[in-house]
């Protein structure tokens, strides 16, 4: 099924979702790296440019320490490692993406859920004829 740029950016929400209310941005980051680029341009497309300025941020962190992060998913990936090596090489990321804590001081915030949740539902209605045939 081939989606429109307003279902991408819906599907693209409800990923970053699920994985940071799981576990973080970085988690999003190192579960859904196919993502890390469109929820940049999320952001900026439902109108939440404050939490898209504080994403680019992460994004260049994440640029810069690709090396390392790139190292930590190798090794997470290796089924020769115990459970133990593996879950230290995921969550030792968690140590060299900082800037990842300033969106997560805000975003398990009821307030801020709120606002988040109202600003894509009004993208859904401005769009909504890219949802309904």
């Amino acid at each position: 099924m081939k989606m429109n740029r307003s279902q991408k950016t819906f599907l693209t929400f409800l990923v970053f979702n699920g994985e940071t209310d799981n576990g973080g941005v970085y988690q999003f980051i190192f579960n859904r790296p196919l993502y890390i680029f469109a929820v940049s341009e999320m952001w900026y497309e439902i109108g939440m440019l404050d939490v898209a300025k504080d994403y680019d941020a992460v994004l260049e962190e994440l640029i810069g320490e690709s090396e390392a992060i790139g190292a930590l998913k190798q090794k997470f990936n290796d089924s020769s490692k115990s459970f133990d090596e593996q879950w230290e090489a995921f969550s030792s990321g968690y140590d060299i993406l900082k800037s990842t804590e300033k969106i997560e001081h805000y975003y398990f915030d009821k307030e801020f859920k709120k606002r988040c949740h109202k600003k894509l539902s009004d993208y859904i209605e401005s769009h909504i004829n890219n949802f309904i045939r």
